[in-house]
Protein backbone atom coordinates (compact mmCIF):
# COMPACT_ATOMS: atom_id res chain seq x y z
CA UNK A 1 0.00 0.00 0.00
CA UNK A 2 0.70 3.22 -0.82
CA UNK A 3 2.67 5.50 1.92
CA UNK A 4 1.82 9.29 1.31
CA UNK A 5 1.35 11.51 3.90
CA UNK A 6 2.35 10.02 6.81
CA UNK A 7 0.22 10.72 10.09
CA UNK A 8 1.98 10.32 13.78
CA UNK A 9 -0.57 8.23 16.45
CA UNK A 10 0.07 7.88 20.05
CA UNK A 11 -1.04 3.93 21.01
CA UNK A 12 -4.06 5.11 22.07
CA UNK A 13 -4.80 6.34 19.33
CA UNK A 14 -3.75 3.04 17.31
CA UNK A 15 -5.81 0.89 19.89
CA UNK A 16 -9.22 2.92 19.43
CA UNK A 17 -9.03 3.27 15.74
CA UNK A 18 -8.17 -0.17 15.27
CA UNK A 19 -11.38 -1.30 17.51
CA UNK A 20 -13.72 0.57 16.09
CA UNK A 21 -12.63 -0.24 12.70
CA UNK A 22 -13.05 -4.10 13.51
CA UNK A 23 -15.96 -3.53 15.27
CA UNK A 24 -17.14 -1.52 11.70
CA UNK A 25 -16.14 -4.63 9.43
CA UNK A 26 -18.91 -6.49 11.52
CA UNK A 27 -16.63 -8.33 13.81
CA UNK A 28 -17.86 -8.86 17.51
CA UNK A 29 -17.55 -6.24 20.14
CA UNK A 30 -15.18 -8.83 21.85
CA UNK A 31 -12.91 -9.46 19.00
CA UNK A 32 -12.77 -5.84 17.76
CA UNK A 33 -11.47 -5.08 21.60
CA UNK A 34 -8.97 -7.91 21.56
CA UNK A 35 -8.37 -6.47 17.41
CA UNK A 36 -7.44 -3.03 19.30
CA UNK A 37 -5.19 -4.48 22.18
CA UNK A 38 -3.19 -6.37 19.50
CA UNK A 39 -2.43 -3.24 17.40
CA UNK A 40 -1.45 -1.43 20.12
CA UNK A 41 1.07 -4.25 21.17
CA UNK A 42 1.81 -4.61 17.18
CA UNK A 43 2.72 -1.07 17.10
CA UNK A 44 4.80 -0.71 19.98
CA UNK A 45 6.93 -3.77 18.49
CA UNK A 46 7.18 -1.51 14.93
CA UNK A 47 4.87 -3.32 12.58
CA UNK A 48 2.46 -2.51 9.75
CA UNK A 49 -0.23 -3.21 12.18
CA UNK A 50 -2.69 -0.25 10.00
CA UNK A 51 -1.94 -1.66 6.38
CA UNK A 52 -2.08 -5.45 7.80
CA UNK A 53 -5.33 -4.93 10.39
CA UNK A 54 -6.96 -3.44 6.91
CA UNK A 55 -6.44 -6.69 4.62
CA UNK A 56 -7.22 -8.95 7.83
CA UNK A 57 -10.77 -7.10 8.02
CA UNK A 58 -11.69 -6.70 4.16
CA UNK A 59 -11.25 -10.44 3.50
CA UNK A 60 -13.88 -12.51 4.71
CA UNK A 61 -11.44 -16.11 4.40
CA UNK A 62 -9.00 -14.75 6.80
CA UNK A 63 -11.81 -14.39 9.51
CA UNK A 64 -11.89 -18.44 9.86
CA UNK A 65 -10.10 -19.07 13.30
CA UNK A 66 -8.45 -21.97 11.88
CA UNK A 67 -6.59 -19.60 9.06
CA UNK A 68 -6.32 -15.99 10.43
CA UNK A 69 -3.82 -15.28 12.35
CA UNK A 70 -5.82 -12.90 14.59
CA UNK A 71 -8.99 -14.79 15.32
CA UNK A 72 -6.38 -17.93 16.53
CA UNK A 73 -5.09 -16.23 18.83
CA UNK A 74 -7.96 -15.30 20.66
CA UNK A 75 -8.69 -19.42 20.42
CA UNK A 76 -5.44 -19.62 21.65
CA UNK A 77 -5.26 -17.38 24.93
CA UNK A 78 -8.49 -19.00 26.31
CA UNK A 79 -6.86 -22.34 25.95
CA UNK A 80 -3.27 -21.50 27.68
CA UNK A 81 -5.32 -22.92 30.94
CA UNK A 82 -6.05 -26.05 28.45
CA UNK A 83 -2.44 -26.39 27.30
CA UNK A 84 -0.80 -25.77 30.68
CA UNK A 85 -2.74 -28.75 32.26
CA UNK A 86 -1.77 -31.09 29.47
CA UNK A 87 1.64 -31.91 27.87
CA UNK A 88 2.00 -27.75 27.25
CA UNK A 89 2.20 -28.21 23.74
CA UNK A 90 0.07 -26.53 20.44
CA UNK A 91 0.80 -26.85 17.26
CA UNK A 92 -1.25 -25.12 14.32
CA UNK A 93 -1.70 -25.14 10.86
CA UNK A 94 -0.39 -22.47 8.38
CA UNK A 95 -1.70 -19.29 10.30
CA UNK A 96 -1.84 -15.45 8.21
CA UNK A 97 -0.56 -13.25 10.06
CA UNK A 98 0.64 -15.29 12.62
CA UNK A 99 2.73 -12.51 14.71
CA UNK A 100 -1.32 -11.31 15.48
CA UNK A 101 -1.65 -14.28 17.47
CA UNK A 102 1.09 -13.25 20.07
CA UNK A 103 -0.60 -10.11 21.82
CA UNK A 104 -3.57 -11.89 23.32
CA UNK A 105 -1.48 -15.23 23.81
CA UNK A 106 1.26 -12.81 25.50
CA UNK A 107 -1.64 -10.63 27.60
CA UNK A 108 -3.42 -14.25 28.53
CA UNK A 109 0.05 -15.58 29.95
CA UNK A 110 1.23 -12.87 31.71
CA UNK A 111 -2.36 -12.73 33.59
CA UNK A 112 -2.20 -16.06 34.34
CA UNK A 113 1.52 -15.72 35.72
CA UNK A 114 2.42 -18.21 32.97
CA UNK A 115 5.74 -17.70 30.48
CA UNK A 116 5.05 -19.11 26.96
CA UNK A 117 7.57 -19.83 24.18
CA UNK A 118 7.57 -21.04 20.56
CA UNK A 119 7.65 -20.19 17.16
CA UNK A 120 6.01 -18.33 14.35
CA UNK A 121 7.49 -19.83 11.00
CA UNK A 122 11.16 -19.13 11.26
CA UNK A 123 10.85 -16.52 14.03
CA UNK A 124 11.39 -17.98 17.78
CA UNK A 125 9.66 -15.68 20.90
CA UNK A 126 9.20 -15.77 24.59
CA UNK A 127 6.87 -14.04 26.23
CA UNK A 128 4.68 -13.99 29.58
CA UNK A 129 4.65 -13.46 33.51
CA UNK A 130 8.39 -11.76 34.06
CA UNK A 131 9.16 -11.48 30.54
CA UNK A 132 9.38 -8.95 28.48
CA UNK A 133 8.66 -9.87 24.80
CA UNK A 134 12.04 -11.08 23.23
CA UNK A 135 12.11 -12.55 19.43
CA UNK A 136 14.98 -14.46 17.42
CA UNK A 137 14.26 -11.35 14.75
CA UNK A 138 12.28 -8.30 14.12
CA UNK A 139 8.39 -8.95 14.32
CA UNK A 140 8.21 -5.98 11.62
CA UNK A 141 9.08 -8.42 8.52
CA UNK A 142 6.78 -11.53 8.81
CA UNK A 143 3.96 -10.09 6.85
CA UNK A 144 0.70 -11.70 6.44
CA UNK A 145 2.25 -14.99 4.64
CA UNK A 146 0.51 -18.11 6.03
CA UNK A 147 3.09 -19.66 8.93
CA UNK A 148 2.77 -22.86 11.08
CA UNK A 149 2.88 -21.74 14.70
CA UNK A 150 4.25 -23.79 17.52
CA UNK A 151 3.32 -22.83 21.23
CA UNK A 152 4.56 -23.94 24.34
CA UNK A 153 4.23 -23.64 28.57
CA UNK A 154 7.43 -22.16 29.97
CA UNK A 155 10.35 -20.12 29.08
CA UNK A 156 12.66 -20.75 25.84
CA UNK A 157 15.74 -23.18 26.63
CA UNK A 158 17.77 -20.91 24.83
CA UNK A 159 17.55 -17.09 25.47
CA UNK A 160 16.09 -14.63 23.43
CA UNK A 161 18.00 -11.10 23.11
CA UNK A 162 16.11 -9.20 20.29
CA UNK A 163 13.51 -6.90 22.32
CA UNK A 164 11.49 -5.46 19.53
CA UNK A 165 11.49 -1.27 18.84
CA UNK A 166 9.03 -0.23 22.55
CA UNK A 167 7.94 2.56 20.14
CA UNK A 168 5.69 5.37 22.54
CA UNK A 169 4.14 6.62 18.74
CA UNK A 170 3.33 5.04 15.50
CA UNK A 171 3.38 6.47 11.72
CA UNK A 172 0.63 5.53 9.50
CA UNK A 173 0.21 6.51 5.73
CA UNK A 174 -3.13 9.10 5.65
CA UNK A 175 -4.52 6.90 2.73
CA UNK A 176 -4.28 4.01 5.17
CA UNK A 177 -5.93 5.45 8.17
CA UNK A 178 -9.08 6.87 5.93
CA UNK A 179 -9.47 3.45 4.72
CA UNK A 180 -9.76 2.27 8.56
CA UNK A 181 -11.90 5.05 9.72
CA UNK A 182 -14.01 4.75 7.07
CA UNK A 183 -15.34 1.57 8.32
CA UNK A 184 -15.54 2.87 12.07
CA UNK A 185 -17.98 5.32 11.25
CA UNK A 186 -20.02 2.46 10.16
CA UNK A 187 -20.04 1.82 14.53
CA UNK A 188 -21.13 5.91 15.21
CA UNK A 189 -24.85 6.52 15.66
CA UNK A 190 -26.58 8.33 12.80
CA UNK A 191 -28.14 11.77 13.66
CA UNK A 192 -31.45 11.75 14.68
CA UNK A 193 -33.90 14.65 12.94
CA UNK A 194 -34.25 16.20 16.24
CA UNK A 195 -30.31 16.52 17.21
CA UNK A 196 -30.01 17.43 13.55
CA UNK A 197 -32.40 20.39 13.83
CA UNK A 198 -31.14 21.43 17.43
CA UNK A 199 -27.02 21.54 15.51
CA UNK A 200 -23.73 20.76 17.64
CA UNK A 201 -23.62 22.26 21.06
CA UNK A 202 -26.85 23.40 21.06
CA UNK A 203 -28.27 23.84 24.75
CA UNK A 204 -29.94 21.36 26.34
CA UNK A 205 -33.92 21.01 26.96
CA UNK A 206 -35.47 19.46 30.41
Amino acid sequence: MECGEMLDLSLNEVEGCAMKAARGAGLSWGQAEDLGRAARWLAREGCDWAGELLLIIESPELRDPERCGPLAGQTLADRLPVLAAGDGILRTGPLSFPHWILPPVALAASASGQRMHGTLGEIAFTCGAGLPPAYSASLAGVGGAPRPVWLGVGAAQTPLTYAGAALSRSAVSAQTLALLEHYAYRTYVPNSEKSRLRGAGAPGRP
